[in-house]
């Protein structure tokens, strides 16, 4: 009876997602929530490229693989609502609302840079 059959062999239930802390950065990264996975594949936003660092809190999906789409945000007073802002520990770029962009550390520009269409450093 189908009823029997749950009682004595019940199903072990699991989060579908889970916040988890990654033990080992990169792009082998390893995640602990409630066990260590580790390869873990991780999902970023279209355009953006990131590898998580350790230590960091993360959102886990946990299917036939385990996913780590994102990190847990701090709050960043500095962004009005609809800005954005990519960084790293010591580089960053802010887009603002009113066409502004932030640039911050050293740039690096490979191939030719061009300001309201005048080519700059051109021979």
């Amino acid at each position: 009876m189908w009823l029997s059959r749950r009682i004595t062999h019940p199903e072990q239930e699991t989060e579908a997602a889970a916040l988890g802390t990654i033990s080992m950065g990169g792009s082998g990264a390893a995640v602990v929530t409630d066990g260590e996975k580790r390869d873990v594949r991780i999902i970023s936003p279209g355009g953006y490229c990131w590898q998580p660092g350790a230590g960091q809190s993360v959102l886990v999906l946990k299917a036939s693989q385990t996913y780590i789409p994102g990190a847990l945000q701090a709050a960043q007073a500095e962004l009005a609502p609809g800005e954005v802002m990519v960084y790293s520990n010591a580089a960053r770029i802010v887009l603002r609302n009113n066409g502004d962009m932030e640039l911050k550390g050293k740039v690096r520009i490979t191939g030719r840079l061009f300001v309201n269409g005048r080519e700059l450093g051109a021979e």
